[in-house]
C-alpha cells in the first residue's frame, strides 16, 4: 500500500441505501426492485463501509446493474484492540463498528502525513480480514439465496476479490 491509498476526493452526494446485517456483519445495503437474484459485494478500501464515496458507488451499481449491493463492515475490531487504538492513535476512527480511516485524511495533508499505512495494513492483513470477507460472501448465497453473486474491490479490497474468485 502507498500514499495514493489515502488521498483523493469526496463525492458530494447523499447515499440512498440503509444499514442492516449481512449474516452477523453490519452492512450498507442498497437495491432496486428489478432483480432480486443478483448481489454485488463491494470490498471497501481503507476508508471502510461508512465512507460516503463507497456508499454512493454502491447506489450507482444497484441502479445501473439492477442488483442488490452490499458493503459489509470488514474492519470489525476486537474489544481490546479498539481500546488500544483509541488511546494511542489519533489518526483514524476506532469505534465499535470497526477501524476506518476518516474521510478528512483525503484532504488533510497533516492527517495523511501522520497515518502509518504499514501498521494499518498489518492490523488488517489477509489472515485477519479474510474470514470475515468469506463469511459475508457465504451469507449472500447460503443465507439470502442470491443466484448470482459478484464482488468488486478497490485498492485494499482488490486482494479480497481475487481470493473470492479463487474459491
Amino acid at each position: 500500500m502507498s500514499q495514493c491509498c489515502i488521498s483523493g476526493f469526496a463525492w458530494d452526494a447523499e447515499p440512498q441505501g440503509k444499514e442492516n446485517k449481512l449474516g452477523s456483519i453490519d452492512a450498507y445495503i442498497t437495491d432496486t426492485p428489478e432483480n432480486k437474484d443478483i448481489a454485488i459485494m463491494i470490498i471497501a478500501d481503507i476508508f471502510g463501509w461508512t465512507f460516503n464515496n463507497t456508499r454512493v458507488l454502491a447506489d450507482h451499481f444497484a441502479k445501473d446493474v439492477g442488483a442488490t449491493v452490499f458493503v459489509p463492515d470488514l474492519f470489525v475490531l476486537l474489544f481490546f484492540h479498539r481500546l488500544h487504538l483509541r488511546m494511542l492513535t489519533p489518526y483514524f476512527t476506532a469505534s465499535y463498528d470497526g477501524e476506518v480511516v476518516p474521510e478528512e485524511t483525503l484532504t488533510d495533508p497533516e492527517k495523511r502525513k501522520g497515518f502509518d499505512i504499514a501498521a494499518w495494513a498489518a492490523r488488517n492483513s489477509k489472515e485477519n480480514r479474510g474470514p470475515t470477507i468469506f463469511e459475508a460472501a457465504r451469507a449472500l448465497k447460503q443465507d439470502l439465496g442470491f443466484k448470482k453473486v459478484g464482488a468488486v474491490g478497490y485498492c485494499y479490497g482488490g486482494w479480497a476479490v481475487f481470493q473470492l474468485g479463487a474459491k
